[in-house]
């Protein structure tokens, strides 16, 4: 009961930090931050928080963010270009993640 309790408790604290983030970041911050928060998602839950494979499609995380499939493209390409992330179709590899939660606004674990 403690465990669905504290899961329960972990996804309004999310959401909380996802009213937020559509709020008051802009695009760049937004896409920095899904991926940061993803990743920690996966981490724990006893996946890799480095790699990972993205299960929404750009059109899917626009929509989530209010972005365009465009704008998500092109920060996915400025983020791999300054060295925080890797893509390759739909497979992310986080090679900074200092850089990540600096443009995220967030402070790193």
């Amino acid at each position: 009961r403690q465990q669905i309790m504290r899961l329960m408790s972990n996804e309004i604290n999310y959401d909380q930090e996802m009213l937020l983030l559509l709020n008051k970041k802009s695009a760049e911050e937004r896409l920095a931050s899904f991926i940061y928060n993803l990743a920690e998602r996966f981490g724990e839950r006893g996946f890799s928080r480095k790699e990972f494979r993205l299960t929404m499609t750009r059109g899917e995380i626009g929509n989530y963010l209010g972005l365009t499939v465009e704008t998500i493209s092109r920060l996915l390409s400025r983020f791999q270009k300054a060295g925080f992330i890797k893509v390759e179709g739909k497979f992310i590899t986080i090679l900074d993640q200092q850089a990540l939660a600096t443009t995220a606004a967030i402070k790193c674990k």
